[in-house]
């Protein structure tokens, strides 16, 4: 038993060691790639490797900015080199290897004396060189974590010596008494949940400031040195729910990004916000107490407005660069101003469960995404014409919606969904829609006319689905493209007009279409697979089945054929 255990102590011993020192042979192969960098490629990487794995790209560039490096060039030949990777959210990725190996770089600087690496990223680590007063001006970074249970407190003299930090994260840190520090080579600091009485002062170089889910009020000592910070571009304050008001700002401060999201007691944005004069991003998610916005400035690129409680907008007509504009779940928004029309910029627009919005007006021609889904009390939508470059148009769940004006123009379009539209009895022609791939219809009550879907060439998906009321289905033989076919519990369904042409249909299902009589001529579907024809009572006859030589599948059920 003893042995046992001394040999489960050795293997527990040498994981240890492997997680901190990564295998020689593998890391000597991967700093080939890191040795052919210059100096701030080496640096960026580096920074990556010990602190920024899952931040936001263009967050970490700010960083990097206000520490003189040239970031875009950098992270693209990072990337280019495959040491680093963008996700699909934009954040920074790094295979473990790569992590490893910037991890090892930082530790082989100095292998007995911490305080004279430029990185620590364990939190055990740099307790130990703050609470030892051992860090020394080579100390560039420091990480701390104390959501664990502890008696540790931080203490702002263990700072003293490190007078070339430049990264600072600390999550969940209590301090004792008053901790005033001056900070003056930060150029980041992320302080999760931080406390009231912890002041940073001289935040001359510092570019990003996190301190989301804070117990900071409006009457926060720090504000006043906040405000003065002449580089600051990026604030996040999300999730601060005691803050009910935001101090005013310097019409200088160079903000970019402010981010207020979960600031559940906020209900006042004061005018100041439109001086911001580089403002690009706000972002106000959830701000249930928050019913009005004041002016925006007109450099404002993005604007997150969902879950908020205003019943207007102010006027847009001046946000002549806004790209992104949500307002999913403004439950009280009554209208839209048709100054939108002015925002020529504009590429994206949601409007998902705005339940008392009735009416949606003209759109600008620049628009690419619309999503109006559980628009419950929607009745109208504007003609969609000039919208040549919409690519995708979701408006399911209104159902109070009985007009459709127009769907012609819509050149670019790749992605239609009008499910469960209750109301809207005639669908529009599409003829236009290019580039439309995936369509679907689920209507469960009124829909009785699809004007036609001719022109539809790359359409490759369609399904038509609980269209009780739909009796005609018009030609389909442009869709050249078309793989699936899907038409399900249209009872009174009794014509499709054409099928012939369709020569890249594989999968076609017509279920519980109770009305139709014929399923014309498939003879040019040379590569269908699939045919399934199931309870469709009065089905007489399926043209053209012969010379289908691909047909693996064919299930008839309950039809007189």
């Amino acid at each position: 038993m003893e042995r046992n255990s001394e040999e489960v102590d050795k293997r527990k011993e040498t994981v240890k060691k492997l997680t901190k020192i990564p295998d020689d042979e593998v890391q000597k192969k991967l700093r080939i790639s890191y040795d052919g960098l210059i100096h701030e490629e080496r640096e960026i990487f580096l920074d990556i490797a010990c602190f920024f794995i899952g931040m936001d790209k263009n967050i970490a560039c700010y960083i990097w900015d206000g520490s003189d490096f040239s970031p875009k060039a950098g992270i693209e030949n990072l990337r280019l080199k495959s040491l680093v990777k963008i996700g699909e959210e934009n954040e920074l990725k790094m295979h473990d290897q790569l992590r490893d190996l910037g991890r090892e770089i930082v530790r082989q600087e100095s292998l007995k004396e911490l305080g004279e690496r430029s990185r620590l990223w364990l939190h055990d680590e740099a307790w130990e060189v703050l609470s030892t007063k051992t860090g020394t001006r080579k100390v560039e970074g420091l990480y701390f974590n104390f959501s664990s249970p502890n008696n540790q407190c931080l203490i702002s003299e263990g700072f003293a010596t490190m007078t070339k930090l430049r990264l600072l994260q600390v999550e969940h840190a209590k301090v004792s008494g008053k901790f005033v520090h001056s900070f003056s080579e930060l150029r980041w600091l992320s302080w999760k949940r931080c406390p009231m009485n912890f002041i940073p002062s001289n935040l001359r170089k510092l570019c990003v400031l996190n301190l989301s889910y804070s117990y900071i009020t409006e009457s926060w000592m720090g504000w006043n040195y906040i405000k003065v910070a002449e580089n600051l571009k990026v604030l996040d304050l999300s999730g601060c729910d005691k803050i009910s008001r935001i101090p005013e700002f310097s019409a200088n401060l160079p903000l970019e990004v402010l981010t207020l999201r979960y600031c559940t007691r906020l209900a006042t944005i004061d005018t100041f916000i439109g001086h911001l004069k580089r403002l690009v991003k706000l972002d106000i998610y959830c701000c249930k107490s928050l019913m009005h916005l004041p002016k925006l400035p007109s450099s404002l690129e993005y604007l997150n407005a969902s879950r908020c409680k205003m019943k207007s907008l102010p006027t847009l007509s001046n946000l002549e660069n806004l790209e992104v504009l949500c307002l999913d779940r403004c439950e009280s928004l009554v209208e839209i101003p048709t100054t939108i029309n002015a925002l020529t910029r504009l590429k994206s627009l949601s409007l998902d469960q705005c339940h008392h919005l009735q009416y949606i007006p003209r759109l600008p021609s620049g628009l690419k995404s619309l999503k109006a889904n559980y628009c419950t009390y929607l009745r109208e939508i504007s003609a969609f014409l000039d919208l040549r470059n919409l690519e995708e148009l979701c408006l399911n769940c209104c159902f109070s919606l009985t007009k459709i004006e127009s769907l012609e123009g819509l050149n670019s379009l790749q992605q239609f969904e009008i499910n469960y539209c209750r109301s809207l009895r005639k669908l529009p022609k599409l003829q236009g829609s290019k580039e439309l791939r995936y369509l679907e219809f689920n209507d469960k009550v009124s829909l009785f006319e699809i004007e036609g879907l001719e022109g539809l060439y790359s359409l490759e998906k369609l399904i038509i689905e609980d269209c009780h009321l739909l009796r005609v289905i018009g030609n389909l033989s442009d869709l050249k493209n078309l793989v699936c076919i899907k038409i399900l519990n249209c009872r009174k369904l009794s014509e499709i007009e054409g099928l012939e042409g369709l020569y890249s249909l594989e999968e076609l299902i017509i279920k519980d279409c109770h009305s139709l009589r014929i399923i014309p001529n498939l003879s040019d579907s040379k590569n269908l697979v699939c045919i399934k024809i199931l309870n469709c009572r009065k089905l007489s006859e399926i043209e053209g089945l012969e010379g289908l030589y691909s047909l693996e599948e064919l299930i008839i059920r309950s039809a007189i054929y």
